[in-house]
């Protein structure tokens, strides 16, 4: 199944317990998004570590798990 994710849906994957992140986890999903959203994330990266309580490696990994589970496109 193709799902759309939009940029608050990707900001969520930072938090442990989102619904989100586990969501993406279901091998039968195949999720996209453009590349802006990973734009903005990076703009709002010092807000998502403070929001969330992370540490740079923490945000470092949970970017990884971002660009493995969603393809990201530039249009």
């Amino acid at each position: 199944m193709l799902l759309v994710v939009d940029t608050p849906e990707i900001f969520s994957f930072f938090n442990e317990r989102s619904k989100a992140r586990e969501i993406s986890m279901f091998p039968k999903l195949e999720l996209h998004s453009p590349e802006f959203s990973l734009i903005e994330i990076n703009e709002h990266k010092a807000d998502i570590i403070e929001r969330f309580s992370l540490s740079e490696v923490q945000f470092a990994l949970i970017e990884k798990l971002l660009n493995s589970t969603i393809k990201f496109s530039k249009e």
